[in-house]
């Protein structure tokens, strides 16, 4: 006798070393794994967020690791994927003449749940199409990505591997340089088409997207050049307003008090965010200071 076949959950369970019963649980009804709330910011409308719950978060976590990572984004994408960062996506506009950014408005949510499905069941990776719907359904909210899932950014950049395609020979026929860290897209050479704005929306609409015009930014060699935060004029380093405040706070955690040096602070809430920034410098530099440490 056959044995009985595997659910879908079964079959996910194994592949990315979950429980299936929890699995199967949670995909009964997603949404009600999620908490929505606003973080703070100086814009105008808050940034909402979509925490999954503990649960679903490890889930998609593991589907992250263990099997949409084996689907390589567009080499133009430098954000979240291993080997790939801001400084990477930086290195390809320094030295230049002119360097024009372009936001992508609401990038996550105008990125839809049937996008999700074509763009990994195209890819296949041996699975079955009941496994990637399942997948699929453990990583959407209300039929798009949820600004706030694991699993968020990687989908968004393998739904826009066609468009970093388009856009890739648009930078190649004006001598330009494109790079893309999630919603920010960059590019960068001596001579900028007057219409760039134009032809860049007139790539993304055809799958749904909008620019933020009211983010973009023109950088000729007179000014700072910055790239997803990183000035590129001629290196890569982080801003001199951003290396100043990172150095007093650094300087009244030794003298003070890393508790202290917070709450002087205008630039991070915690120590955690300090260090994130330090860790930044880190990256950017390449050399660790040995006297800089936690007590």
């Amino acid at each position: 006798m056959h044995g009985k076949c595997p659910s879908n959950s079964e079959m996910l369970g194994g592949v990315i070393g979950c429980d299936p019963t929890l699995i199967s649980v949670i995909a009964e009804n997603p949404n009600e794994h999620y908490r929505r709330f606003p973080i703070r910011s100086k814009r105008k409308r808050p940034r909402w967020i979509s925490a999954p719950s503990g649960n679903l978060k490890a889930i998609q976590r593991s589907i992250l690791d263990e099997l949409l990572y084996k689907i390589e984004p567009h080499t133009s994408a430098h954000g979240f994927y291993p080997g790939r960062s801001i400084i990477t996506n930086a290195q390809l506009h320094t030295k230049k003449c002119w360097v024009i950014s372009m936001d992508i408005k609401d990038f996550f949510t105008t990125t839809s749940k049937e996008s999700v499905l074509e763009t990994i069941a195209e890819h296949g990776l041996g699975y079955n199409p009941q496994l990637w719907e399942l997948v699929v359904s453990l990583c959407c909210l209300d039929d798009c990505l949820p600004q706030g899932a694991p699993t968020s950014p990687h989908l968004a950049n393998l739904c826009f591997i066609e468009l970093d395609k388009c856009l890739v020979e648009l930078a190649d026929s004006n001598n330009l340089s494109y790079s893309r860290y999630a919603d920010d897209m960059t590019f960068s050479g001596t001579i900028m088409p007057p219409n760039m704005t134009e032809l860049v929306q007139g790539i993304i609409a055809k799958c749904g997207y909008e620019l933020a015009k009211e983010k973009t930014k023109i950088m000729g060699r007179n000014k700072r050049q910055t790239v997803t935060g990183l000035v590129v004029n001629d290196k890569v380093t982080l801003p001199r307003t951003l290396r100043r405040k990172l150095r007093a706070i650094r300087h009244a955690g030794l003298t003070c008090g890393w508790e202290e040096a917070i709450l002087q602070s205008d630039l991070v809430d915690s120590e955690n965010e300090y260090w994130g920034y330090f860790a930044l410098q880190t990256m950017v530099s390449r050399e660790i200071p040995n006297h800089i440490r936690i007590s």
